[in-house]
């Protein structure tokens, strides 16, 4: 290992300008206390961590990767053979790596031909939007009849309504009053991704405290009521380790409740044919137990962002100074929360790209 945990910190507070003192003051320690730490003469307890990620502009993820890297290396010097140990781990390591990497499909997802192409795919959509499920069905030239779709937002309504042949019955601008039990055994898809603020990792991360994040259980309840064949639920990566992982064990305690076998994965739109950086994860539910699912594998991308860019643009397109300052702040290009004149479009995350 390179950078030890106290080398990890001295070395983001040198980045930042920080005294010594400043830092030792703003998680509540001694400055001497501190020093010690960054000479790994000291360890610091996981009830600093908070302030310190605050103070120290990073994640709680990366600091306690060097917390509990350095500790284990600690603890493996004290044992002799400790090299052979090492060893044997990476050993252990470089066989999960091939298994992972030897995983291929036998074919390309994307020549693969549909068992049932003629079939009339029957869907369901919360927080629709303008419609992006909908669409996807269309390029792959499947037919589909929209049972319902649901948005709180009117111009999204409206854009909804001129892209899709949908009755004004069948459209809800409140998830809260989507009567599943209406559409029991006439879904075959209901696809739906709750408002993400809540668990962005750009937001301030209130989980279902916020209001918006309890929406989950409206997605939850339609599905126990509307008893569709597959579910797909989408959420920003921040929901994995929101609360420490517990928001994410207690999504998934939900599915387990419906009887729905499920997988999920987060997957990256850079690596599906978009040249932006858009990591989002996908839950995908069967109510048929028996199915034993893949996600498909990446694949290179053949576009870069200027490809789609113009190169004269009204004035009025241009950012604000608000959201200028947003992308150029210090705070989220040391994040990579944003990204300027990159070849692939990074977004902050939870923000969407219409």
């Amino acid at each position: 290992m390179e950078v030890t945990f106290g080398e990890y910190i001295k070395q983001r507070r040198s980045e930042l300008g920080y005294p010594l003192r400043k830092v030792a003051s703003h998680i509540d320690i001694d400055q001497s206390t501190l020093g010690k730490v960054e000479k790994n003469e000291r360890s610091l307890s996981l009830e600093h961590f908070e302030n310190l990620c605050e103070i120290l502009q990073t994640d709680k993820k990366t600091l306690l990767n060097y917390h509990y890297s350095t500790k284990i290396v600690d603890e493996l010097k004290e044992y002799p053979e400790y090299k052979e140990v090492l060893n044997i781990v990476n050993e252990q390591l470089a066989y999960q790596i091939q298994r992972q990497e030897s995983f291929k499909f036998l074919q390309d997802w994307r020549e693969k031909e549909f068992s049932n192409p003629n079939a009339t795919i029957k869907i369901g959509t919360m927080f629709s939007g303008i419609g992006a499920i909908e669409y996807a069905f269309q390029r792959l030239n499947l037919k589909t009849k929209i049972q319902f779709a649901s948005d709180i937002d009117n111009f999204a309504k409206q854009s909804y309504f001129a892209n899709y042949d949908i009755k004004e019955e069948n459209w809800y601008n409140d998830v809260c009053n989507i009567d599943g039990k209406k559409y029991k055994g006439k879904l075959d898809v209901l696809v739906g991704g709750s408002p993400c603020q809540s668990f962005s990792m750009v937001g301030k991360r209130k989980g279902f405290d916020d209001t918006r994040g309890t929406l989950f259980y409206e997605f939850a309840r339609v599905v126990k009521e509307s008893q569709p064949n597959v579910f797909i639920f989408e959420n920003v990566k921040g929901i994995l380790n929101h609360d420490n992982g517990n928001t994410f064990e207690t999504i998934k305690a939900t599915f387990d409740e419906l009887g729905y076998k499920y997988f999920y994965q987060v997957l990256n739109a850079k690596n599906y044919g978009m040249p932006q950086h858009r990591e989002r994860i996908f839950v995908v539910g069967f109510k048929d137990n028996s199915v034993d699912f893949q996600f498909p594998e990446g694949i290179t991308l053949e576009y870069k962002m200027q490809d789609f860019l113009e190169d004269y643009i009204d004035s009025k397109y241009y950012l604000k100074e608000k959201g200028v300052k947003f992308v150029t702040s210090s705070k989220n290009r040391t994040k990579r929360y944003t990204q300027i004149n990159g070849e692939i479009c990074t977004l902050p995350k939870g923000k969407s790209a219409i």
